[in-house]
């Protein structure tokens, strides 16, 4: 387990943030496996792709953080707090997750009907999920339902 200190972690963070924002063509992807980060404050951090395998994050401060397709593989999260995190294709088997914090609110309704739209190649279908619909929506903003009602399909730009 390596030590890093708060200025060897945001020179990190911000050589990876200067690699997210170029394409990968500028700065340097965040390898922080095996890195001791228990109790770091980490909330809205940028570590998509990031290497955390095997990373101590113990108690660490991951609220709203940006963690889509890091590499968490192995890594102690024991009570790490997740909260509105995004999670999204997150590498997280082997993973310690007893005692985390995590809230992921449901994109859609639990109850009732409601509208719904969904992109299908150049057309925009405009959907009514019906009461009885099953629904689910994971770790992301979609919403997936077992039934629902077309109510109109128009084109990207709004014309019919």
């Amino acid at each position: 387990m390596r030590n890093v200190s708060n200025n060897e972690l945001n020179k990190i963070l911000e050589q990876h943030l200067a690699w997210i924002r170029s394409g990968g063509n500028k700065g340097a992807r965040a390898d922080l496996s095996g890195a001791n980060l228990s109790g770091a404050d980490l909330r809205y951090a940028i570590l998509n792709y990031a290497d955390l395998r095997y990373a101590n994050l113990r108690d660490a401060i991951l609220r709203s953080a940006d963690l889509r397709s890091a590499d968490l593989k192995y890594a102690d999260l024991s009570g790490a707090d997740l909260k509105n995190a995004i999670l999204i294709h997150t590498r997280l088997s082997g993973a310690i997750l007893e005692g985390t914090k995590i809230f992921i609110p449901i994109a859609c309704p639990e109850e009732g009907s409601f509208i719904g739209y969904k992109k299908c190649g150049k057309y925009i279908i405009k959907l009514r999920i019906t009461e009885t619909s099953k629904r689910c929506s994971s770790t992301s903003r979609k919403c997936r339902c077992s039934e629902a009602e077309v109510l109109s399909i128009t084109n990207l730009d709004g014309t019919s």
